[in-house]
């Protein structure tokens, strides 16, 4: 290799420029259906700071295999928990 391993990729790049054809990543905008994230809970400063909360309370957060394979935790069934975790995401959502 002379120097420039890298330059057919850069002259096929520049092709599809000249034909207009290359494509390039744009800012996020709208509403996203194509992701895990579909209901912009993300970004919820109420909900990161309800996680956070449980997490220091030892709550098992995030994805987890079948609980018929991993087994139950306690807040899975406890309503007096579930509820209030209910009633925020639907808050979060404007659907109050």
């Amino acid at each position: 290799m002379n120097g420039a391993p890298l330059a057919r990729y850069d002259a096929t790049l520049q092709g599809l420029a000249r034909k207009g054809r290359l494509r390039t990543l744009s800012p996020r905008a709208g509403l996203d259906f194509s992701s895990n994230d579909y209901l912009g809970l993300a970004a919820s400063r109420r909900l990161g700071d309800a996680v956070a909360a449980a997490i220091a309370r030892g709550t098992p957060v995030g994805a987890t295999g079948s609980r018929l394979l991993r087994g139950n935790a306690p807040e899975h069934v406890d309503e007096p928990y579930i509820s209030p975790m209910v009633d925020t995401i639907v808050e979060v959502m404007g659907k109050a």
